[in-house]
């Protein structure tokens, strides 16, 4: 007769989060399609340093850049793949309360972005139920170099009683 473990919890409590926890994956990148940044841009971010490359290459680009928003949608696919194969990321989120935003140098169609996200700070909310954790995401280009400093505070729900360890 086998006896098995009871599954791990896919759903990561404020009590299982740790200032210093560190999540993501030096393979898991994405390769930023010019195209689809052109497409992004000409449909929510015109400026002309977006949309047209002699008006980059005259601000001093080498090519059309992206837009914040289209940075921000990069983040959040690097986010769900690094979920996908780290579950220790799978937070029980309610949501986020403060976010702040950094894009130090342009991303271009050919860059090769990685994700990383760390735990700064946590602490518990005066609400029950719930605890605050702040966290430090970074992407980087291949070369090492940070394109996006994002940091956010979000509310992540305590463990149900009911699955109290």
């Amino acid at each position: 007769m086998t006896s098995t473990q009871p599954a791990a919890p896919s759903t990561i409590y404020f009590e299982d989060i740790r200032e210093g926890d560190v999540f993501g994956s030096a393979d898991v990148t994405i390769t930023v399609d010019r195209n689809e940044l052109l497409d992004h841009n000409r449909r929510y971010d015109h400026w002309p340093i977006h949309v047209d490359p002699a008006a980059a290459k005259a601000a001093g680009f080498n090519d059309v850049i992206a837009s914040s928003s289209y940075v921000l949608s990069l983040m959040l696919r690097l986010f769900h793949l690094n979920r996908a194969k780290d579950p220790r990321s799978d937070f029980a989120l309610i949501g986020g309360v403060d976010q702040r935003l950094k894009i130090p140098r342009p991303i271009q169609g050919g860059d090769v972005l990685h994700f990383l996200q760390t735990v700064v700070e946590t602490r518990p909310s005066s609400k029950p139920g719930r605890g605050i954790i702040v966290v430090r995401v970074e992407l980087t280009n291949q070369q090492g170099e940070v394109v996006l400093a994002f940091e956010a505070v979000n509310v992540i729900a305590t463990r149900p009683q009911s699955l109290a360890r």
